[in-house]
C-alpha cells in the first residue's frame, strides 16, 4: 500500500496550499459564517431585530461612524504616502532593477563564523 501511495502522490505547489486552505477555512470562514447566521437569528427565528436595535442606538451609530472615519483616514494616509514612495523608489533609487535594489544582501562574518543578511534600501 505504501508504494502505491507514493507512486500516485506528487509534491506540487497545490499540495503546499492545503494547510493554508484548511487554516483559513477553520479560523476565518467558519467563524464569519457563524457570525453572519447568528446576526439574523433571535430565539432561533429569522429576524432583523438585532439590526434594528443596533441602528436605533445613538452610541452604536457613534461607534460605527468613528470606525468608518478611522478606516477612511488610514486608507487615505497609506495612499498619500505609499504611491509617492513607490514612485521615487522605482524611478530614482533603483535604476530599473527593483530586485537588486530591495534584496541586495551583504554577507558579513562574525567572530563565530555565522553569516547575516541585511536588506539595503
Amino acid at each position: 500500500m505504501k508504494k502505491g501511495f507514493r507512486k500516485n502522490f506528487k509534491l506540487t505547489r497545490k499540495v503546499f496550499s492545503y494547510p493554508y486552505i484548511l487554516f483559513l477555512t477553520v479560523f476565518v470562514v467558519v467563524p464569519l459564517s457563524l457570525l453572519l447566521v447568528n446576526s439574523f437569528l433571535v430565539d432561533g427565528k429569522l429576524s432583523f431585530d438585532n439590526f434594528k436595535e443596533f441602528f436605533s442606538g445613538k452610541a452604536s451609530l457613534l461607534v460605527l461612524a468613528n470606525s468608518i472615519i478611522v478606516g477612511l483616514v488610514t486608507t487615505g494616509l497609506c495612499l498619500l504616502l505609499g504611491y509617492p514612495v513607490a514612485y521615487l523608489l522605482v524611478k530614482f533609487i533603483c535604476d530599473r532593477n527593483i530586485k537588486s535594489c530591495l534584496f541586495k544582501s551583504q554577507i558579513q562574518s562574525s567572530a563565530t563564523g555565522k553569516q547575516a543578511n541585511y536588506i539595503h534600501l
